[in-house]
């Protein structure tokens, strides 16, 4: 997975993703290129429509056709494996997650779908943008195009390791005043790459939490972000 690097054509960007249905922002972002689809047919219908909007040149491409989620069983005990499939005319690519049975699946399709305990809910869905970079105190910024400089620097993070490589989960700054939630997005380090992206190559993925959330429960929600692999 690499990141897209800026040419004189691209413009730098506000990625705002509504996941949920809560604005979040997840970082500077290039203009769509290969992960784009049409705004008429966009993963996420009209969540999408102000991102979209303000993202000029929006390539035009063909329809997405969406795929079910397969079902299956994970290797822990009452746990519970989603395949997702590639989706089509993108580069959103198969992988899987899994999560024990106190957790319950919606959305059954392979461009959005959530997993929900209570009021914590771990989200995946596939927009269309482009990739962006999350930066954190200890990234070595020799190996950061200039290009990138602005992206606020993340200090507090947890990491999760996962079978290709690492994630880290980090607290979003939340402008929603009348949304008391805590919401975290979860970028990805791919084996040998030397910059956590976002989205990663099979979608966002996003994390909300009521704001009493214990260590315990968010615990458990990094044992299922640990699960993530490419298939």
């Amino acid at each position: 997975m690499k990141v897209k690097q800026p040419n004189s054509g691209i413009k730098k960007l506000l990625l705002v993703s509504c996941i949920f249905g809560v604005a979040v922002f997840i970082g500077y972002v290039t203009s769509p290129k290969n992960k784009s689809i049409d705004p008429e047919h966009r993963p996420g219908g009209d969540k999408y429509a102000d991102l979209l909007a303000s993202q000029p040149n929006s390539p035009s491409t063909s329809d997405v056709s969406t795929l079910p989620l397969e079902i299956g069983q994970a290797d822990q005990n009452d746990w519970t494996k989603v395949i997702v499939p590639p989706l089509a005319n993108t580069t959103y690519s198969k992988f899987s997650i899994s999560y024990p049975s106190s957790w319950t699946l919606e959305g059954k399709n392979n461009e959005s779908f959530s997993i929900k305990k209570g009021s914590s809910v771990i989200g995946m869905d596939r927009p269309a943008v482009d990739g962006g970079v999350c930066l954190f105190s200890d990234t070595d910024m020799s190996k950061v195009d200039k290009y990138w400089e602005g992206v606020p620097i993340q200090k507090a993070f947890k990491e999760i390791s996962v079978k290709h490589g690492v994630l880290r989960r980090y607290k979003l700054d939340n402008p929603n005043q009348n949304d008391n939630n805590i919401h975290y997005q979860i970028c990805e380090l791919y084996r040998e790459e030397n910059i956590f992206e976002v989205p990663m190559d099979g979608g966002i993925i996003g994390v909300t939490t009521s704001p009493n959330i214990t260590d315990t429960d968010l615990r458990e929600i990094d044992s299922i972000l640990a699960t993530y692999q490419y298939e």
